[in-house]
């Protein structure tokens, strides 16, 4: 029973001599699953009186493949009645939460499903199917808005862990022939977003839903999506002229960190994921002088500030531990020098200027350890960001590196 739109005091049949298990709430829709014989899904459209739909894209993809194929088999350059049958099917779940949020209580279910949809047909075919999606997505998220769903139950919330799956579109060839999603990135900015202003509620929710990924299908289907659509977003490249052109999807990239940064305290709390699970090769790829510079940026922006503000490395978990390296050892020697020219100089009576950008310590050999530990303790901060210089007592040996060498050995 429904209540009517138009008269609230008369609740109306819409749906009889079914078994029902689950209601699936999403926007202006629900989805019926009901049992006779076996699993049954129903979509009820209420644009119509008393039409119910099946809505299993899963057996139709199953049905339509050996049709999609024959058709590419015949021209790769088109998109056939089957492929458009497919693209249709796909573009129904995708526009209406409810019946995503109902179809796929299995996860496993729906990553086979991408799976296939991913494999079937030409490259013609991928790249409409690809615009499908975008745009379905794009319409399910405006769907939820306009009906004022609350966002607040598992079984309102588990469309937008459903729609990160779909954002992993992108091939792995690098000419004009592979498949490009979202170039603009407005989809995935809008998944992005959505999740993010969830209220609490709707957060502990998600979560809910989250904690039944394993650990295997929560790398690929939440955290593998986002970290391609982040390679899109900070994708640059420079012309002959010296001239940084970047992706127009660039504008993505702060709410793909965003929600990336809470799927990984999720894994560090749950163990769902390894560390290595969240690298980004597109954070690597990146120059490091551009990313010394946001370090730069963010130290020197008040925390009250920052939050307005996008530093990459404000999420440290995203770089490999050779690019923290690097980077870390970038940020020394800039102190190094910094601190060498402000501490470094000193002027003889004569007014003679000399600089000394060493932290120079003598110790003796015998006694190492238990001397080194004594003068870093009576060193000053300033010192210590210097390049160390050491001598032996009693050797005359000019420390050209060799001897700081032997020091550390």
């Amino acid at each position: 029973w429904q209540m009517d739109a138009k008269n609230q005091d008369l609740p109306q049949k819409i749906l009889s001599d079914k078994n029902i298990v689950t209601l699936a709430a999403g926007g202006t829709q629900f989805v019926a699953l009901s049992i006779q014989g076996s699993h049954l899904r129903f979509h009820l459209d209420h644009h119509g009186p008393n039409t119910v739909q099946d809505a299993t894209l899963s057996q139709t993809l199953e049905s339509l493949t050996p049709k999609v194929q024959e058709e590419t088999e015949k021209n790769q350059d088109s998109v056939g009645k089957a492929g458009k049958e497919l693209i249709e099917r796909s573009e129904e779940v995708l526009k209406y939460p409810s019946v995503l949020n109902s179809l796929f209580l299995d996860v496993n279910e729906l990553d086979e499903l991408c799976t296939k949809l991913s494999k079937t047909g030409s490259q013609t075919l991928q790249q409409h199917l690809s615009k499908a999606i975008e745009n379905s997505i794009q319409t399910g998220l405006q769907n939820l808005q306009k009906a004022d769903a609350r966002m607040i139950y598992p079984s309102s919330v588990r469309c937008l862990l459903h729609y990160l799956r779909f954002l992993d579109r992108d091939d792995d060839k690098n000419d004009a022939s592979r498949t490009v999603f979202d170039p603009h990135g407005n989809c995935t900015f809008a998944v992005c977003e959505a999740i993010l202003s969830l209220p609490f509620e709707g957060f502990n929710a998600l979560m809910s839903c989250v904690s039944l990924y394993p650990q295997h299908l929560f790398v690929k289907m939440l955290v593998k999506p986002l970290l391609c659509r982040l390679k899109s977003s900070l994708y640059m490249k420079v012309d002959d002229n010296g001239v940084e052109h970047s992706n127009a999807a660039r504008r993505a990239a702060p709410v793909i960190v965003a929600v990336l940064r809470w799927l990984h305290i999720i894994a560090e709390q749950g163990r769902l994921a390894e560390p290595k699970d969240f690298y980004s090769e597109a954070v690597a790829d990146i120059p490091l002088e551009l990313l010394f510079q946001d370090l730069y940026r963010m130290k020197n922006t008040p925390k009250q500030q920052r939050s307005t503000s996008f530093f990459l490395c404000e999420s440290p978990f995203l770089m490999p531990p050779s690019t923290k390296r690097d980077l870390l050892q970038i940020e020394s020697q800039a102190r190094m020098i910094q601190t060498a020219a402000q501490d470094g100089f000193s002027f003889s009576d004569q007014g003679e200027i000399t600089i000394n950008p060493f932290y120079t310590i003598e110790i003796e050999r015998e006694h190492l350890l238990k001397e080194t530990f004594q003068v870093i303790k009576e060193a000053k901060p300033e010192d210590l960001r210097k390049k160390l210089k050491v001598k032996f007592k009693g050797e005359q040996g000019v420390d050209a590196g060799g001897v700081t060498k032997e020091f550390f050995q």
